[in-house]
């Protein structure tokens, strides 16, 4: 008999395994931010705030929307094309860590120069997030368990479709989210930065 639900084997472990490298790149990331040398804080901080300047008066949700259904679906085609490796485990754990980074880095950067306020820019993209980051590690997991058992079972190849169609429908869901209720909560609270 097929296992339908062949990708729940042993969760805890992966999931373990791939939580924990999100928030070794969240701490990599913050890291990295808090001990940048002066010239690249400088460069930072003037990047930001043209950013932002920009931003405030040229809000452009179409654009921000693109960005993010094509950045979403970088991660998407990397995260899926790993599972067709041997090594797809680690290159999905890469793909989380690197996410985890930007992630960390990120938050960062908005706490160090702009202290409260850039609290609240974090949490403008959490709802975007709560919905992107859950998404992606189940994904990787699931990516890195095809590849090792996509040719013991029979019809997996089927389910791991599916399965990162679904997944892929969620990602724009993310996207849209990021593009609209993210951007439009940024906006507000760059106003009064």
């Amino acid at each position: 008999m097929t296992k339908v639900y062949y990708i729940s084997k042993k969760p805890c472990v992966w999931y373990a395994v791939f939580i924990c490298c999100f928030i070794f790149g969240i701490c990599f990331g913050a890291f990295c931010c808090a001990y940048a040398n002066s010239d690249t804080d400088k460069t930072l901080y003037e990047y930001l705030n043209g950013f932002f300047s920009n931003f405030s008066q040229n809000s452009d949700y179409i654009s921000i929307l693109k960005r993010s259904i094509s950045n979403n679906s970088k991660i998407f085609l990397i995260i899926l094309s790993a599972g067709f490796f041997s090594i797809g485990a680690v290159i999905s754990a890469v793909c989380v860590v690197l996410k985890g980074f930007v992630c960390g880095f990120t938050a960062a950067a908005f706490v160090k120069y702009y202290g409260f306020r850039g609290l609240w820019l974090c949490f403008a993209g959490l709802p975007s997030g709560l919905i992107f980051f859950p998404a992606m590690i189940i994904f990787a997991v699931i990516s890195a368990k095809f590849s090792k058992e996509k040719f013991k079972k029979e019809n997996v190849l089927l389910y791991y479709i599916v399965f990162s169609l679904i997944v892929y429908a969620v990602f724009c869901i993310s996207a849209v989210i990021e593009g609209y209720v993210t951007a439009i909560f940024m906006k507000l609270i760059m106003q009064k930065i």
